[in-house]
């Protein structure tokens, strides 16, 4: 800009001082031709005078000429009749010249108009001539007087050299206080453009000085520019410190995000989203469609309902992870915006959810069918009571006896419920002491050594070296060593045998392992052993008491401690139930 205006300023002054010369140079050189032909007309009107006075010609011309002019040569005068005939020539023989009549000038004279004027070429010298005539009436001659051009233009140009000269050093001097007034004038605008462009590569501390300038119009402008910078710099602080603020919560959001454009190219995913899918996409680098990252067109459907409604929507759709297969809760939200509308998508994983939902309805069923059948029984032996059974002793004792089986079997399946209840309930257990953990095992093969014996079976407790001291809940362990050794009495064999061991490994934890050599489980029902109410034999667990709920009591006390059950067996070989505890 500042060079711009340099060079208009020059133009400017360029053309105003062309302008003058150009204006001088016409004022000079009329007034030189002005000048000139009055220096003709004088010489004539000498040389006429003395023609008149009766001085021959050539005295006449010699003597003018030495009044006119120090070099004879450049006046010369040409003496005509009025029939155009040369008299006399200082510069040619006059006999040998053509006739005069017809030349411009000396036919205007001869006219009386004046002293004539004309500027030609001269044939006998061979150079251009400024011509005047000038009529002598008594005498009827004509005198014409001439110069050489260029000898009359020699001032002339040593003038025009001189105005050069002046009108050249006058634009020096004026480009040159052009130049510093230009300087000063636009050095606030300089320093205000250096500080755009600072600020344009992002240093927004950058701030104008106050300028010592004639006016305060440098001064208001440098206030409003640094008004400007700071609101700037405080407006790009605040969006900076939210930007982090919303970075921060983007990608520490434990939900998958992902925002789609109208197209359904991803354009932005958080941490979560990328390990879900397991795809680590830049948005920024590379294009890449929804459907490609979820797997589902659903997805896509979802983005296009949202944008086209205007509307949040929510869907629950599965969605394949890296994990494997997963429902999601998936909630499409519009962005509206100018250029390019689309759509945040939020993922929250309602598998586990779903999988309790399941697991809660199957266990009211459960629960509703397991009360159903004792209830059944019971109320048919109150009936057959009612209908006269109650006046037959024998009959009546052995119904009672009927009833009173199935309200235990509903006294344990109740109990086994609030126990499972109780262990879901709770994360730690606040009963938590040290004992010796072989102590606890001989209790419990004391407590269950009559049902053992009555049905032959015999329990061995391996014994170790030493005291197995624990930190746990007596009660809880002792529900674990009682399901599993009570179990494997009722699926032993007469004659069987079941072994119970304890032992610390060496990753701390404690592991108890109850093995029988009963009738073992088949394969295909082992990874589901420990399910609540889940049988192998349905008719044989009840005719055994069983609630369908000892194993699923392992299990849970097993993660209560932070540990799990596993199960090994063979059909017809036995099976062995081991407890990992981290007691």
């Amino acid at each position: 800009m500042i060079k711009k205006l340099n060079m208009l300023t020059s133009a400017v002054l360029l053309i105003a001082i062309l302008t003058a010369g150009l204006a001088s140079f016409q004022a000079i050189s009329r007034f030189n031709d002005q000048n000139n032909r009055a220096y003709l007309i004088s010489a004539g009107q000498m040389i006429s005078q003395q023609l008149a006075d009766r001085i021959p010609a050539d005295r006449a011309v010699a003597r003018t000429l030495e009044a006119f002019s120090h070099n004879q040569k450049t006046l010369r005068a040409t003496i005509v009749d009025t029939r155009g005939n040369v008299v006399f020539d200082n510069e040619a023989d006059s006999s040998q010249m053509d006739n005069h009549l017809f030349r411009a000038e000396i036919a205007l004279a001869i006219k009386g108009e004046g002293p004539g004027f004309a500027i030609r070429r001269s044939n006998t010298l061979d150079t251009e001539m400024i011509y005047v005539a000038q009529l002598v009436p008594e005498l009827d001659l004509v005198v014409r007087t001439s110069m050489p051009v260029y000898t009359s233009q020699g001032p002339l140009r040593d003038m025009l050299l001189a105005i050069g000269l002046v009108l050249l050093l006058a634009l020096a001097v004026l480009i040159l206080i052009s130049a510093l007034s230009t300087r000063w004038i636009t050095r606030p605008l300089q320093a205000l453009n250096a500080a755009a462009r600072a600020i344009s590569t992002g240093d927004y501390t950058v701030r104008l000085h106050q300028l010592d300038q004639d006016d305060n119009e440098a001064a208001v402008l440098g206030e409003a520019f640094n008004s400007m910078a700071d609101r700037l710099q405080q407006t790009i602080t605040d969006l900076e410190e939210r930007n982090e603020r919303l970075a921060v919560i983007f990608e520490n959001m434990s939900d998958p995000l992902l925002v789609v454009n109208e197209t359904g190219a991803v354009i932005l995913l958080n941490s979560r989203a990328k390990a879900v899918f397991g795809r680590d996409l830049d948005p920024a680098r590379v294009t890449y469609p929804l459907v490609l990252l979820t797997h589902s067109e659903a997805t896509d459907a979802l983005v296009r309902q949202a944008i086209e409604g205007g509307q949040t929507i929510r869907r629950e759709l599965p969605l394949q992870t890296v994990t494997g297969a997963a429902v999601f809760l998936v909630i499409a939200s519009p962005v509206r915006t100018a250029d390019d509308p689309g759509a945040i998508l939020t993922l929250h994983d309602i598998t586990e959810m779903k999988r309790m939902q399941k697991l809660r309805s199957d266990f009211v069923a459960n629960v509703t069918h397991e009360l159903k059948t004792p209830l059944t029984s019971i109320r048919g032996f109150v009936e057959t009571l009612r209908a006269g059974a109650a006046r037959k002793p024998d009959v009546a004792d052995r119904f009672l006896a009927f009833i009173d089986i199935e309200a235990e079997r509903l006294h344990k399946l109740i109990q086994d419920i609030l126990i499972l209840s109780e262990i879901e309930e709770i994360h730690a257990d606040p009963h938590s002491q040290t004992f010796d953990l072989q102590t606890l095992v001989d209790a419990v093969a004391v407590l269950l050594d009559d049902a053992a014996s009555a049905a032959g079976i015999s329990i061995v407790v391996e014994e170790n070296d030493s005291p197995l001291t624990v930190s746990a809940n007596p009660d809880r362990i002792k529900q674990v060593l009682i399901n599993l050794v009570d179990n494997a009495i009722k699926y032993n064999q007469p004659g069987g045998k079941v072994y119970i061991q304890t032992g610390r490994q060496d990753n701390g934890l404690v592991a108890i392992s109850v093995r029988d050599t009963g009738v073992g489980i088949e394969p295909e029902h082992q990874a589901r052993i420990f399910e609540r109410f889940y049988r192998v034999d349905k008719s044989r667990s009840r005719d055994l008491g069983g609630t369908g709920l000892g194993l699923s009591i392992v299990k849970h006390i097993a993660q209560l401690y932070d540990g799990y059950a596993t199960v090994e067996s063979k059909p017809g070989q036995g099976s062995d139930f081991q407890v990992f505890l981290k007691i």
